[in-house]
């Protein structure tokens, strides 16, 4: 199994560390997600009003990139980084 770090760095070598990073937002709202769905727990408004501001967050951060990414940019940038 690939060690995670090289994943990583191949990820920040193929779209950016920006929009890499911008994934690392998404961890709140999957740990809401889970805890309704298998504790069961409540969902208040300020809750979905936080929810809401990290979404809008990573919209924000990736409209700022600049063009969309081609999918030729897209190589895998593992090979290079070992040699």
């Amino acid at each position: 199994m690939p060690d995670e770090g090289l994943l990583y760095f191949q990820l920040i070598a193929s779209v950016g560390a920006v929009r890499t990073v911008s994934v690392t937002f998404l961890v709140p709202v999957f740990g809401m997600l889970w805890g309704v769905i298998f504790l069961h727990e409540s969902v208040y408004l300020n809750t979905v009003a936080g929810l809401g501001i990290i979404l809008l967050s990573i919209m924000l951060i990736g409209a700022g990139q600049g063009r969309p990414l081609n999918k030729r940019e897209l190589k895998p940038a593992l090979p290079e980084m070992l040699k």
